[in-house]
């Protein structure tokens, strides 16, 4: 227990009396150490939280230096004066009326009692304090660590540092302001959304705030795991916290971070997971009732639909960041497996509302994530989907988007969106071969550049100056090309009636749903 002025006089051994500040005992800070001086200003040498000790010896024949002497210590934050009496029996008067205006505490020792018996008396306590501290401290830490190791989770973990700290309630949340854990102690506690908004902002510079939310003195800090803020505790209570207290709180939040550190450590091998399964989806190299086992594993119920996110990761943001802001973001209550495939993040949900699309991107905004684009696929039932899924996902998300607009549906994608969901139909191979691949074949044996000729007329709407100004070429050598796609494909494109043919068969070549090996 802290050292309180309080407590201090109603030692029998002590033989102190209060004179003045009764009313302030509690209001002043415990005692932080004693000290003797007769300096007329002692002031710039205290720190706060001292007792000072003194005869009065120098200040004794001025009244107006006892009055300063008594408004210096006030003003550095002294706890009080101890005013030994000496022979004469009296305290000197003009500080007595100056401690008796600003209310501050003012005792007197009698002659008998020597200074060094209090000095004695405060050091063996406080040595004795910071003893019982460091042993609760290290109670607290076993506590902690008990907590982590039996998977009592970030709950239990806020539970056991609660024990304590009993005079104060705890709140936990994570980066986002939601609740994580919480535990009433001997406070009521401010209304959880409004006690996150007043720390929010400063936290976003500091490590720690001290402020005061609707009537209760708040202690805030940020737990960061290794270097990234993952999570905000925050104490409230009556008053705020002493140093001993602060220990502790800093106990919590290290219990806080190594729980934490274990979550991470299983959300990365539950993505190390998640990406060979993905990995083993694009190669194909097992059936779909492994694929089924193995979501079953991962607590995905394979005969319920489902929908592939696929988000888009900026530079300046690490793959382990979007990751867990994915998962955070969709919490517990909706089945996903998070994973990465080809340097891409994807998430398979068991949801067919574009409700977790909207969720990541909200997150990424929160975080002031700019350049985070998320690509939705359409509602799958079937395991044997998942790639078409995959794919549908991905092109969505690597379409550039308008700032206000960073969610796109495979829907509104258009030729690509449909083509990307081909990967499965068994015709689509010979579609491809069939359409264009006379072209690659010519291409590759005397480099006739028709495939890119046929590209370059699609792409500027079959429209021969502008398609010729793009390949550098006469507009006559275009329309020779193109006769000679006539002759080996059978399909005029001059005529318009092919347009799509071509169109279907270039995208699903450029998805890669036939390989050029395939194709020629």
């Amino acid at each position: 227990m802290p050292l309180w002025l309080e407590s201090m006089l109603r030692v029998p051994s002590l033989h102190l009396t209060l004179v003045t500040g009764s009313s302030r005992l509690r209001e002043r800070r415990s005692v932080r150490w004693v000290h003797i001086s007769e300096l007329p200003d002692p002031s710039p040498w205290l720190q706060g939280g001292e007792l000072l000790l003194t005869t009065g010896c120098v200040i004794g024949q001025s009244e107006r230096m006892q009055r300063e002497f008594v408004r210096r210590l006030d003003e550095t934050g002294c706890v009080g004066i101890g005013f030994s009496m000496g022979t004469g029996g009296e305290p000197l008067p003009g500080m007595v009326d100056e401690a008796k205006i600003r209310n501050f505490p003012l005792f007197t020792i009698p002659h008998e009692v020597p200074l060094m018996a209090i000095t004695s008396w405060v050091s063996d306590y406080l040595n004795q304090e910071r003893n019982q501290v460091l042993t609760r401290a290290m109670q607290m830490h076993r506590a902690v660590l008990r907590s982590v190791l039996h998977g009592g989770g970030l709950a239990g973990v806020v539970k056991s540092s609660a024990a304590y700290l009993p005079e104060f309630s705890f709140l936990l949340f994570d980066y986002y302001g939601r609740l994580v854990a919480e535990h009433w102690g001997g406070t009521a506690l401010p209304d959880p959304a409004q006690a996150f908004s007043a720390i929010s902002k400063p936290l976003r510079d500091q490590e720690r705030v001290s402020t005061e939310v609707e009537g209760a003195e708040v202690t805030a800090a940020v737990v960061r795991v290794p270097h990234e803020v993952e999570a905000v505790l925050l104490v409230a209570g009556t008053r705020g916290m002493q140093e001993h207290e602060l220990l502790l709180f800093e106990q919590a939040l290290t219990g806080i971070g190594i729980e934490l550190t274990r979550l991470r450590s299983f959300r990365l091998e539950r993505r190390r997971q998640v990406g060979e399964l993905l990995d083993d989806v694009v190669t194909a190299i097992f059936d779909d009732s492994v694929i089924r086992l193995r979501l079953a594993r991962l607590e995905i119920d394979p005969g319920q639909p489902y929908q592939v996110l696929c988000v888009h990761r900026p530079e300046e943001v690490s793959e382990h960041a979007l990751a867990a802001l994915i998962e955070d973001s969709l919490g517990t209550a909706t089945p996903m497996l998070v994973g990465t495939h080809d340097g891409e993040l994807y998430c398979v949900v068991q949801s067919e509302s574009p409700e977790p699309s909207a969720a990541i991107a909200k997150a990424a905004e929160v975080k002031g994530w700019h350049g985070v684009r998320v690509g939705r696929s359409l509602p799958r039932s079937e395991v044997g989907e998942l790639l078409p899924a995959m794919r549908e996902a991905r092109l969505c998300a690597s379409a550039p988007l308008t700032p206000d607009v960073q969610v796109r549906d495979v829907t509104v994608v258009g030729v690509p969106g449909l083509v990307a969901g081909l990967h499965a139909h068994p015709a689509i191979g010979s579609f491809v071969r069939q359409v264009i691949g006379p072209l690659c074949e010519q291409d590759r044996r005397d480099g006739s550049r028709l495939l890119e000729t046929v590209r370059a007329y699609l792409r500027h709407g079959c429209r021969p100056g502008a398609a010729a100004s793009d390949l550098h070429i006469h507009r006559h050598t275009l329309s020779y090309r193109l006769e000679r796609v006539h002759k080996l494909t059978g399909c005029d494109l001059r005529e318009g009636n092919h347009f799509l043919t071509f169109g279907l068969a270039l995208e699903a070549y450029d998805q890669g749903l036939a390989q050029p090996g395939q194709v020629s």
